[in-house]
């Protein structure tokens, strides 16, 4: 019975198999479920390498990454900007002209590297890609170093290392006419060059390769870069600017109607030989400049300092050598810039009220020992020797002419001399002078000295050129008082 069951059931496979066997739609179906398994444990088998990677090379760069031609597979951020710098400095260009050669490094061909940007752009090429490639070590993934070009700076270089062959050309720009007030068009003139911009395809193969590379080259007829309807704009622009009624009032009244020619001084003017316009910026800093000296000094001052002579040892004042005076400044310098400038900018009238606050002085106390110092009264035209707190010898002198001041201030003697030769002034204006055999010199500022003068017996007023002029008996006393590093006070 048992053989029989068994029989049956061998019976029962046999004819199933031979139903599945004939049956194609459920053998597809059974294939389309194996492949699928198949499928999906390749798939988690993937992701799992994949996260492993991602693990691994965490903030590094990913598998199969160039720089320029250089696997940076594996490298940290801080290696990678090494890397980078490493391969712009083997940048370079041999430039061949006949039987010249001109070697040009990075820094020559006007070649900056941007090493930020280029570790980010290493970066971002591996981001871009899709789990799988982005961690394939087949998947090669080429970043270039990213770099700014400067062709006037290679452009320069060029002219100066071939100026011998080159005739650089003039721009057609604008200039200020002193005589009309206005702007005129200065046409440019043509000239032959060796062009920097017929060599920007050799820079980027050098830079795309990080080698250096051979360019042959010519020289080339160039005109102006600047066009004249480049400087006819620009001239038409400045005019409308140094045409500007731009005054500055105190308490209600003009103080400065700021003329034409202040207005041009203040811009700076170039043309750009890569847009073919005319660049014009207004300088904040000349126009600060420009009302701190010329403007503010005709109302605003600074205070001047109370300078007083005292006793070390007893604490006694001995004498003001300097008195002390308040000052007006502008409460706000910054803003009145701006608003000078931006009515320049705008091109726009502009009446501005100068807002003036009183500065006090300050008083400076110096201490005086026994030591020898040298007095020079300005005022009185007189120079006087001390000991300490007592007066040794008073002379008369004559300092500088009003053209020529002599400094004031707390000085030093740092160079002395038996005689010399002095020469200055201007033959063109009758200032010149020529002063053999000075006798008794000893310097206390720059060029500031006293020293005898014996071509004229004219003392007791200013007649100098900034030098405290003195009899040469006079100057000989207080030569032998004065040894170097004496100290030295002028006022007036």
């Amino acid at each position: 019975m048992f053989e029989s069951i068994k029989s049956g059931f061998r019976h029962h496979l046999n004819k199933s198999h031979e139903m599945y066997l004939a049956d194609p739609h459920k053998q597809a179906k059974h294939r389309a479920i194996f492949f699928g398994l198949l499928v999906g444990v390749s798939l988690l088998a993937s992701l799992a390498t994949a996260g492993l990677y991602a693990i691994t090379y965490g903030d590094r760069v990913v598998p199969a990454t160039y720089l320029s031609g250089t696997d940076v597979s594996g490298k940290t951020r801080t290696e990678l900007k090494q890397i980078a710098n490493d391969l712009i400095n083997k940048i370079g260009l041999r430039i061949v002209y006949g039987d010249r050669v001109v070697l040009a490094n990075v820094k020559d061909m006007g070649v900056t590297l941007d090493v930020e940007k280029t570790v980010e752009e290493v970066f971002r090429i591996g981001g871009e890609q899709n789990i799988f490639l982005r961690f394939s070590p087949f998947s090669k993934k080429e970043a270039e170093l990213w770099v700014d070009y400067d062709y006037l700076a290679f452009q320069r270089f060029l002219n100066e290392n071939f100026a011998d062959i080159t005739i650089v050309p003039v721009n057609t720009t604008i200039s200020y006419n002193q005589t009309s007030r206005q702007f005129d068009v200065i046409s440019g003139k043509s000239g032959k060059i060796i062009d920097a911009k017929k060599l920007r395809l050799a820079i980027k193969g050098a830079v795309r390769n990080a080698r250096s590379m051979v360019a042959k080259v010519d020289l080339s007829e160039v005109g102006s870069a600047t066009t004249e309807s480049a400087a006819e704009e620009a001239r038409d622009y400045m005019n409308a600017r140094v045409n500007l009624h731009l005054n500055l009032t105190y308490k209600g009244a003009l103080l400065y109607f700021i003329d034409p020619p202040d207005i041009a001084a203040w811009a700076d003017i170039n043309p750009n030989p890569l847009t073919g316009k005319i660049d014009i910026e207004f300088d904040k800093a000349k126009i600060q400049q420009f009302l701190t000296t010329k403007v503010a000094s005709g109302l605003a001052s600074a205070p001047v300092d109370e300078k007083i002579l005292v006793d070390n040892k007893t604490g006694e004042e001995l004498m003001v050598v300097q008195h002390g005076a308040n000052g007006k400044q502008p409460r706000d310098m910054t803003y009145l810039v701006d608003r000078v400038y931006d009515a320049t900018v705008s091109g726009v009238d502009m009446s501005q009220e100068l807002d003036l606050v009183e500065a006090g002085y300050k008083t400076v106390r110096i201490e005086v020992d026994d030591e020898n110092w040298v007095e020079v009264n300005l005022s009185d035209q007189t120079t006087m020797l001390w000991n300490g707190s007592q007066l040794i010898q008073t002379f008369v002198i004559a300092s500088g002419v009003a053209r020529w001041p002599t400094v004031t201030g707390e000085f030093r003697i740092w160079y002395k001399t038996p005689s010399q030769t002095m020469t200055g002034g201007s033959k063109a204006d009758g200032t010149y002078y020529y002063q053999t055999n000075v006798k008794w010199v000893s310097y206390f500022y720059k060029n500031y000295a006293f020293h005898g003068k014996y071509w004229n017996n004219i003392f007791g007023r200013p007649t100098s050129h900034g030098c405290i002029n003195m009899r040469e008996e006079d100057a000989k006393i207080l030569y032998d008082f004065a040894p170097l590093g004496t100290r030295v006070i002028v006022h007036y």
